[in-house]
């Protein structure tokens, strides 16, 4: 009779007392982590062009045959990203603001012994430079009619800085993609051209060139 009695507690112990249960853990997690590098990419729409020339009666305007547009495509993820926009000619630099709001590329003759010194393109190329055609043998000097960097409308992106340097452009954008057009006047600036320009090649490089941010 004693056993009956004590025997319904014993089972009671067995089912709630934490020492006889195991440890249960009903959730846990995994973090998974996913690193994207900075990316940039800019293409030239444009790689290289050719355009022909033809003179007035007396070889003082020079009119080409086309506008020359070169226009570059851009793509960063980079929300602080540089762009710099130069140009060489002749080993010196070509692009060269012509006021606040207007740039200029310069070309100089390729042709061996026609190839201009470095006074010749700074006569173009200076700041504060007024052109006289007997100082800038074989270098001719365009002025662009248009120049424009534009966000995608589809994939967004910003301009946070334009610093128009006398010889550099220089972007600051915001991560997007960005078209760079151009366009240059089919007409010499002024003092830029005359018979001191001889027959031959006459050849000038844009750089747009891509720096990731620190």
């Amino acid at each position: 009779m004693k056993i009956t009695k004590f025997l319904p507690i014993v089972i009671a112990l067995a089912l709630v007392c934490p020492a006889f249960a195991e440890d249960q853990k009903l959730s846990d997690t995994s973090t998974l982590n996913l690193t994207l590098s900075k990316f940039c990419r800019v293409t030239s729409n444009l790689p290289s062009d050719t355009a022909t020339a033809t003179f007035d009666a007396e070889y003082k305007v020079i009119t080409l045959g086309k506008a020359m547009a070169p226009s570059f495509h851009i793509v960063t993820n980079d929300p602080a990203q540089t762009i710099k926009v130069s140009a060489l000619t002749a080993g010196k630099d070509a692009l060269y603001k012509v006021d606040a709001n207007t740039y200029g590329l310069a070309f100089a003759n390729t042709t061996t012994g026609h190839i201009p010194d470095a006074s010749a393109i700074a006569d173009i190329t200076a700041a504060e430079a007024s052109p006289a055609i007997a100082s800038n043998p074989d270098v001719i000097g365009f002025k662009f009619t248009n120049w424009t960097m534009t966000p995608s409308a589809t994939y967004g992106g910003a301009i946070t800085s334009d610093t128009k340097g006398q010889n550099l452009r220089t972007y600051v954008l915001e991560n997007g993609t960005y078209d760079l057009s151009m366009t240059l006047n089919t007409t010499q600036e002024e003092g830029t051209f005359s018979t001191h320009d001889a027959a031959g090649t006459y050849t000038t490089v844009i750089t747009v060139l891509a720096e990731p941010s620190a």
